[in-house]
C-alpha cells in the first residue's frame, strides 16, 4: 500500500468514487485515479477513463422548462380562491390567471420568460 500527502482520489470495484485530502493508504480494493473533472462524469472500470454524461442542451431546457412551470404552478395555486364561484373576482384577478397560464406559450421560453404582475 502507499501513502503521500497529495490529494488522492479512489474508485472502489462498484464504481463508487471517493476523494481524500488528508494522506491515506490506498484503502483494499480500490484504485488510485485521476480526480473528478465534473459532477456530470462516472468512472468507467472497464475502460479506465472518466465518461463524460452532461446532460444535453435539450436535457437542460426541459429540466429549466420544469422549473419555470413548477414556479408558475404555485402562483396559480395561489389564486385558486379566484376561481371558485362564490369568490367575486376583483379587478385583473382573472387576467393574472390568464397571463400566468400564458407563460410558457411566450416568446424564448424557458430562457426568457417574464411573469405577470400579481394585480
Amino acid at each position: 500500500m502507499e501513502t503521500d500527502m497529495m490529494d488522492k482520489h479512489f474508485v472502489d470495484s462498484n464504481g463508487n468514487y471517493y476523494e481524500c485530502t488528508d494522506p491515506i493508504e490506498t484503502p483494499e480494493g480500490h484504485k488510485v485515479i485521476t480526480a473528478k473533472p465534473s459532477a456530470f462524469h462516472d468512472w468507467d472500470d472497464t475502460g479506465e477513463v472518466w465518461v463524460d454524461n452532461s446532460p444535453t442542451q435539450e436535457e437542460l431546457d426541459i429540466a429549466l422548462a420544469a422549473e419555470v412551470r413548477a414556479e408558475r404552478n404555485a402562483a396559480l395555486a395561489a389564486t385558486d380562491y379566484v376561481g371558485l364561484s362564490d369568490y367575486p373576482a376583483r379587478a385583473g384577478e382573472l387576467e393574472y390567471r390568464q397571463a400566468l397560464r400564458d407563460v410558457p406559450q411566450q416568446e424564448g421560453f424557458p430562457h426568457t420568460h417574464t411573469f405577470p404582475e400579481e394585480p
